[in-house]
C-alpha cells in the first residue's frame, strides 16, 4: 500500500527516505509520507482488528479519523497498538 504523499529522498528517484519509529517497543522503518491509521496498521503488520495511537510528549494520541504526517522529525516516534476498548452502559 502507498503512503497518501510520498517524499522523495536525496540518494535518488530510485530510492525513498526512511525513518526509524518505535511501534510497540520494536523499532519498525517506515518511508515519509502521509499515512491513514488502516495504512500504518498495515506498514506496522497491526491485526486491523486492534487500536493504533500516537505518543505525543508522552499522552496517547488516537490515529482514528486522522492522517498522521511521517517525516524526518519522526525519528524515534512512538506507536501503540492495543485491543479496543468499549463503555459500559
Amino acid at each position: 500500500m502507498q503512503p497518501s504523499n510520498q517524499a522523495l529522498g536525496k540518494q535518488g528517484k530510485n530510492q525513498r527516505r526512511t525513518v526509524t519509529v518505535e511501534v510497540d517497543d520494536k523499532p519498525v522503518h517506515i518511508e515519509l509520507g502521509t499515512y491513514t491509521e488502516s495504512e500504518l496498521k498495515d506498514k506496522f503488520q497491526i491485526d486491523p482488528a486492534k487500536v493504533l495511537d500516537q505518543v505525543v510528549d508522552g499522552a496517547i494520541k488516537p490515529i482514528e479519523n486522522r492522517k498522521v504526517q511521517i517525516d524526518d522529525h519522526s525519528e524515534g516516534e512512538k506507536f501503540v497498538s492495543h485491543a479496543p476498548t468499549g463503555s459500559w452502559s
